[in-house]
């Protein structure tokens, strides 16, 4: 038995066009694709920053840009036990 209920309802779109926007990115495959792209953009950018921030926190604690190219020596931040 079919109920008269529900027949003949249309489906609303939200009158304002920043909910519509913002329905259609969140519920959409298509609308995935910005928001996955603006994510891997954002970790692009985080992942640079970060190796930026070692490299300066490298030459800030050793006063050398790669401190790897020294060779073994000893940090001058570190007592000699530590190093050997």
């Amino acid at each position: 038995m079919v109920s008269g209920r529900g027949c003949g309802r249309r489906i609303r779109l939200p009158a304002d066009g920043w909910r519509r926007g913002y329905d259609w990115l969140r519920g959409s495959a298509p609308g995935l694709v910005p928001l996955a792209l603006l994510v891997g953009a954002g970790a692009g950018v985080g992942a640079v920053g970060f190796r930026y921030l070692i490299l300066w926190f490298t030459e800030a604690f050793t006063g050398r840009a790669d401190f790897s190219d020294a060779g073994r020596v000893a940090s001058p931040h570190f007592p000699v036990w530590v190093c050997s």
